[in-house]
C-alpha cells in the first residue's frame, strides 16, 4: 500500500542520510496475505556504479508483538483493578522482595518506592510483628506455597491499623516462579466489631449464669417456704386439736379444787394439773408455727412474743448442737 511504500522509503532515506545502519519496526505483508510487523534492519552497501544502495533483514515480529501488547494489556487491566478496590494489592519478584514501584502500598503506608524495596517493606510494620513476618514470609517462599498471616501494619497517618495477608506465586510453564502476587486487607474494624460481639456476649452468658443462679436460689427457698408453711399448717392444727381436749379437763380440774379431797388425790389431781399445763404450752407452741407471724389469722402481731410461745416445742423437737 501507499503507507507501507512511504514508510519503507523514509527508512531509506534514514539509512543514506546517516551513512550507517537503522533498526525499526516496518509493517508488510506476510507470507498468508495478512499483514504483519517485521523487525527490519536496513544497512548501506556500495553499488557496483559506486552509487549506495540500501540493503537489509527483516524478522516476522508479528507474533511477539501480539504477546507484548497482550502483557500491556493485562499488566494495565491489573493496575486498574489494584486502583479500584480498597485492598493493597503489591507484587514481589521471585526471590520474594519486593520490586519495583507498589502504588497501593506506599498510598497506605506512606513510604515512597525506595522504602519499600526489598524488606523495607518491613519497616512499616510494627515492632512486635516485623521479625515473625518475615520469618513466616521466607519460610512460604522457600515453599512455594499461599503466604496467609496478620499483622499491624502503620498506616501514612501514624495508625495501627491489622491487616489481613493473603499471597500466591505465580508460576511459569516450566514450574519456576515468576512473581508473588499479594493482597492486604485492613481489617481493623471488622476485628473491633468481633470484640465487642465477644465481650457483650460474655457479660450476657455471666448474666444468664447469675440470673440462673438466682432463679435456683428462689425455687429452693419457695420449696423451704412451702414446706415450712405445711408444718405450720399441720403444727397450728395439731395445737388447736390438743387446746380443744384440754379445755374440759382443765374445767373439771378447776370444779375439784374446792372439793374436799384426801391427800393421795390431791397429790394426783396435782399431778394431772402439771401435765395438763405442759401440754398446754406446748400446744401454746404449735399454734405459734405459722409461716407468717404477722399473719392476723394467727393472732400474733409481736416477733418476740411469736419466739417465747415456740422456743419450748423447738427446743425439745430440734437437735442440740
Amino acid at each position: 500500500s501507499h503507507e507501507i511504500s512511504r514508510e519503507y522509503a523514509a527508512n531509506d532515506r534514514r539509512v543514506l542520510e546517516s551513512g550507517g545502519p537503522v533498526e525499526s519496526i516496518e509493517s508488510g505483508l506476510r507470507a498468508d496475505g495478512s499483514r504483519g510487523a517485521f523487525l527490519v534492519c536496513k544497512f548501506p552497501l556500495a553499488g557496483p556504479d559506486g552509487e549506495t544502495l540500501v540493503g537489509g533483514v527483516a524478522i516476522d515480529v508479528t507474533e511477539r508483538q501480539h504477546a507484548e501488547e497482550a502483557l500491556r494489556e493485562s499488566e494495565e487491566r491489573f493496575r486498574a483493578a489494584a486502583a479500584a478496590v480498597s485492598d493493597i494489592v503489591w507484587t514481589n519478584d521471585a526471590s520474594g522482595r519486593m520490586a519495583g514501584a507498589q502504588p497501593g502500598w506506599e498510598r497506605f503506608t506512606g513510604q515512597t518506592t525506595e522504602d519499600c524495596q526489598g524488606y523495607g517493606w518491613s519497616s512499616a510494620l510494627h515492632a512486635d510483628d516485623a521479625a515473625p513476618t518475615v520469618e513466616a514470609w521466607e519460610r512460604a517462599v522457600a515453599e512455594r506455597r499461599m503466604f496467609v498471616f496478620e499483622h499491624r501494619v502503620r498506616r501514612h497517618d501514624g495508625a495501627w491499623r491489622t491487616c489481613s495477608i493473603r499471597a500466591v506465586p505465580l508460576l511459569e510453564p516450566d514450574g519456576s516462579v515468576r512473581e508473588w502476587v499479594g493482597v492486604h486487607t485492613d481489617m481493623t474494624d471488622q476485628r473491633a466489631a468481633e470484640e465487642e460481639l465477644r465481650r457483650h456476649r460474655d457479660q450476657l452468658e455471666a448474666l444468664v449464669a447469675q440470673r440462673t443462679a438466682e432463679l435456683v436460689r428462689s425455687q429452693e427457698a419457695l420449696r423451704l417456704s412451702e414446706r415450712m408453711a405445711s408444718m405450720g399448717t399441720l403444727a397450728a392444727g395439731l395445737g388447736h386439736d390438743i387446746g380443744n381436749i384440754l379445755m374440759p379437763v382443765r374445767a373439771w380440774l378447776d370444779e375439784l379444787d374446792g372439793a374436799c379431797l384426801g391427800d393421795e388425790a390431791t397429790a394426783a389431781i396435782g399431778a394431772i394439773r402439771r401435765s395438763v399445763q405442759h401440754l398446754q404450752a406446748l400446744s401454746s407452741g404449735l399454734r405459734a408455727l405459722t409461716l407468717d407471724p404477722d399473719d392476723p389469722g394467727s393472732g400474733r402481731t409481736d416477733l418476740g412474743e411469736w419466739w417465747r410461745g415456740a422456743e419450748p416445742l423447738l427446743r425439745a423437737i430440734l437437735p442440740r448442737s
